[in-house]
């Protein structure tokens, strides 16, 4: 690797198509690009669809490589490989299947947070359908906010308790927003599935909300990852500084119940074994 290039790790996913056909024109297009200098590629791994489970499955892998592109460049290639194999972007559509979706997990060390571009990726960290094509290639990479590897990171959504820390301000109500949560039946989301206020679950998962900096950083280094509500952030200093300490990524979700419910959902899906 020359001394201008940057280490790079991008993730691939694809439910619509043909995504194995995909995956290798990926590949091409990059070992064809002069301003990359290697391009080293995991194994393919089928997944279930996160988010939306009536979606077909998906291909997912990690592609590694070292470029002398700066960040916004190297988005804007893979936004065009996306468009050439037939990627409509929809405004909104978090879970819509596609031909091809190309995300920049790692960019060296940088933190990069743009409106069209986030670095490290956010929800990255407890995404098992990224770690584990990740960790084949870049095991030792280090995240540049969590201070720990690829490989440590698959090691704690493998442990058996998983823990979710939620991280709000203090007039927050905990008791009355979880039971509204649970009162959600159309999107299955359960108190058999998850309980509030720390209670163990039967899939293994545990939630708690921290309301101090000092609560944070007594948990937040045994969590999987942390949620923070979008408004809190404004209302509360100590949760903006959150994402300046080392720790899990920080996820921002809404704090209406069903829209809760489904992030949460699906996060947990995100941590539960692949089917190959």
């Amino acid at each position: 690797m020359s001394s201008d290039a940057t280490d790079c790790l991008i993730g691939f996913g694809a439910n619509l198509g043909q995504p194995e056909s995909a995956l290798q024109q990926v590949i091409d297009h990059l070992q064809n690009t002069s301003t990359i200098n290697s391009v080293v590629t995991s194994r393919p791994y089928q997944t279930r669809s996160v988010g939306d489970p009536d979606q077909p499955d998906y291909l997912n892998a990690a592609i590694r490589i070292t470029t002398t592109l700066a960040a916004p460049e190297l988005l804007q290639l893979l936004l065009e490989i996306e468009k050439n194999l037939g990627r409509q972007r929809e405004h909104g559509s978090v879970w819509q299947p596609r031909k091809a979706d190309l995300d920049i997990l790692l960019f060296g060390s940088e933190i990069i947070r743009q409106n069209q571009l986030v670095v490290p990726h956010p929800r990255m960290t407890f995404r098992r359908f990224v770690l584990e094509p990740a960790s084949e290639i870049a095991n030792e990479l280090i995240h540049p906010v969590c201070q720990v590897s690829i490989g440590d990171l698959l090691k704690k959504i493998n442990q058996k308790k998983k823990f979710i820390l939620l991280a709000v301000d203090a007039a927050f109500q905990e008791k009355n927003f979880f039971e509204r949560v649970l009162e959600i039946q159309s999107i299955n989301f359960s108190e058999n599935r998850f309980h509030f206020a720390g209670s163990q679950t039967p899939d293994g998962i545990e939630i708690g909300c921290v309301k101090s900096a000092q609560q944070y950083r007594q948990q937040a280094a045994t969590a999987t990852l942390v949620a923070v509500f979008q408004e809190h952030v404004q209302r509360a200093d100590w949760i903006r500084e959150t994402q300046h300490f080392p720790g899990p990524s920080i996820v921002l979700v809404d704090d209406k119940p069903i829209t809760f419910a489904k992030e949460l959902d699906a996060a947990c899906q995100a941590m539960m074994p692949l089917e190959r």
